[in-house]
């Protein structure tokens, strides 16, 4: 689903594709960045790409030495700022006009998202936009006593938008990476997801009635002769133990091929599945996955 990149390959002929082929690169918390790192992240932006970064992203140099200061401008955060460090009971307020900007009916049933993690307190530079203000650590106990007042709302965002040159960014200045490994908590999928999709207009490459359950990935053969996309189906996974998993039935995928598709086969139940064809895009039903299957998309010649 992703190329994952070591910092220390940007700019050189080390990485997979030319950095402004991607539709979109996400900075998980790249905190050492020196000079020519920055600048390629800012020229890229400015040329229209898109960017995801989230927590300390950019405030140290290339060798760990902080910096007091967010460096890529391509952020729109204000380049000084304070660490609010990690306390229980620690809230960003999601208000109606976040609900507008990441999806109303996504965000329908959140007015408040938790938030277990060191933060950033920045203001946003020129015409950024902020969401999610920062309620910063109340009581921590039952509802009937933990509450938070609107006077304690503070003007710090959880997340920050911006529009640099030809590019968008948006700036998680908190470890929600982190957070959503530790708390599995539906909210940090939903706002990451928003972010790229609402925010950068980041589009998926394929449609799906798919459960929840089932992890996709689709990827192309080096040579161009077939792509696949790849079904695992997550439902017998408890913790760490792996039992016996519900079948899942009418899994429909709708996706545009590379090239144009001659056949498409089910490598796991060896079949080949009926294929739809509409204004240069395709779409196929499985019928069922047990533990996995594997589509493959076969070319024509």
């Amino acid at each position: 689903m992703y190329d994952v990149i070591e910092p220390a390959a940007t700019g050189s002929d080390r990485l997979p594709k030319k950095l402004e082929a991607y539709a979109a690169v996400i900075l998980g918390d790249v905190t050492d960045m020196d000079d020519a790192f920055i600048a390629l992240i800012d020229d890229y932006v400015r040329n229209g790409g898109k960017i995801l970064a989230t927590g300390f992203t950019s405030t140290k140099d290339g060798i760990g030495n902080p910096t007091n200061k967010i460096r890529l401008q391509s952020l729109g955060a204000g380049n000084t700022f304070e660490m609010y460090m990690q306390a229980k009971s620690t809230y960003l307020k999601v208000a109606a006009e976040c609900k507008a900007a990441l999806g109303n009916a996504t965000f329908a049933d959140f007015d408040l998202v938790m938030m277990y993690s060191g933060f950033l307190k920045i203001k946003p530079a020129g015409t950024a936009k902020s969401h999610l203000k920062l309620i910063p650590q109340t009581m921590f106990g039952p509802p009937e006593k933990a509450y938070y007042t609107n006077q304690e709302i503070t003007d710090f965002p959880g997340l920050i938008s911006n529009e640099y040159g030809k590019g968008k960014t948006v700036y998680l200045p908190w470890l929600i990476g982190s957070q959503y490994h530790f708390k599995g908590h539906y909210a940090y999928k939903i706002l990451f997801v928003a972010a790229l999709k609402q925010l950068l207009g980041v589009k998926p490459s394929i449609t799906t009635n798919a459960s929840p359950l089932i992890e996709m990935t689709r990827l192309a053969n080096r040579n161009g002769a077939f792509e696949w996309v790849g079904l695992l189906n997550h439902s017998g996974q408890i913790g760490a133990s792996i039992l016996e998993p519900v079948p899942l039935y009418n899994t429909t995928l709708n996706f545009k091929p590379l090239k144009p598709v001659k056949e498409i086969r089910g490598l796991r139940s060896g079949k080949l599945l009926p294929l739809a064809k509409q204004n240069g895009s395709i779409s196929c039903t499985i019928p069922v996955i047990n533990d996995f299957e594997m589509i493959v998309c076969l070319y024509r010649h």
